[in-house]
């Protein structure tokens, strides 16, 4: 009670409670500030910068955070679903590359397969396959991010 009487005095109706929100909500306007929309252009990346600035200022507020029972096991599934991806474009690319050859690719579509498995015989199919599955990697990593 002494802070906040110390601080009445100073601006009434100042109290310890304020000025921790005021500080909470000025170090997060300073670290948003930061931002470089030239190296975050996704909004993916742009969630992952405001993230990144709203936890520090949770510790500048002393927030703790703790982790779920199922963490390790949310962790292990990203890391799998991003090898996936990643074994899927190293795929497509050795996919690419024999069609630049002009060697007809084997089709890799097993029963159960999701439509998305099918890959494309044509070049330039091929290749705008392969960026859109990169941004998909792309996204997986940064929930990975997130997540950790």
């Amino acid at each position: 009670m002494k802070l906040n009487n110390h601080l009445k005095k100073l601006m009434p109706g100042l109290t310890a409670k304020v000025f921790r929100t005021y500080n909470a909500s000025i170090t997060l306007q300073e670290e948003l500030a930061k931002i470089d929309l030239d190296e975050h252009k996704t909004v993916d990346e742009r969630v992952l910068f405001y993230n990144r600035a709203n936890r520090q200022v949770a510790i500048l507020c002393n927030h703790q955070r703790t982790l779920p029972k199922t963490h390790d096991a949310q962790m292990e599934k990203l890391d799998a679903k991003i090898q996936e991806i990643r074994d899927e474009i190293k795929e497509l690319k050795h996919h690419l590359e024999l069609v630049k050859k002009g060697i007809d690719p084997p089709s890799p579509k097993q029963e159960g397969d999701s439509p998305r498995k099918r890959i494309p015989k044509d070049k330039e199919k091929l290749k705008k396959k392969i960026a859109t599955v990169r941004e998909r990697l792309h996204k997986w990593e940064i929930k990975k991010i997130e997540k950790d």
